[in-house]
């Protein structure tokens, strides 16, 4: 909520209209899906390799941590000083909001140019680019209690 008053503080301004219900009377609504050009292709891919890289370092140092903990702490001590299940939660969570980030980004010139093309026809745009559906699933996990 605070990011959107910021949003309509900074819109206000700006000198630019902001409201905080759209009607949806006299609209219409589109999903377009966007194609990736061989070079977002290539940026995915060399950004795939790089999180395949970083998930066998993690590892590896998972495996040295433990290793230590062992010869230092003992083996009944692991859960105590190391918390694996903790780390891979949070390197998969971090790794979805990347490439959810990533792809995100690879539509923001198309849809910059739907968005020129619709107000050179004299149309009115919002748009909305979405995603995994995150907040959603986030928001369901906190109302479960999780």
């Amino acid at each position: 909520l605070a990011a959107m008053e910021l949003v309509a503080i900074t819109m206000r301004s700006e000198g630019m209209l902001s409201c905080r219900a759209l009607s949806f009377r006299g609209t219409s609504f589109s999903l377009r899906t966007m194609h990736l050009t061989p070079a977002q292709v290539t940026m995915y891919s060399a950004a795939a390799a790089l999180w395949q890289r970083m998930l066998r370092s993690l590892c590896e140092l998972m495996i040295a941590e433990k290793k230590h903990i062992r010869q230092n702490y003992g083996k009944h001590n692991m859960s105590v000083h190391m918390d694996t299940a903790f780390l891979m939660r949070h390197f998969w969570a971090v790794q979805q909001k990347f490439f959810k980030q990533l792809l995100v980004s690879m539509k923001v010139d198309k849809a910059a140019q739907m968005v020129q093309d619709a107000l050179v026809r004299g149309e009115q745009v919002v748009v909305s680019m979405w995603g995994t559906g995150e907040a959603q699933t986030e928001a369901g996990l906190q109302r479960q209690g999780s």
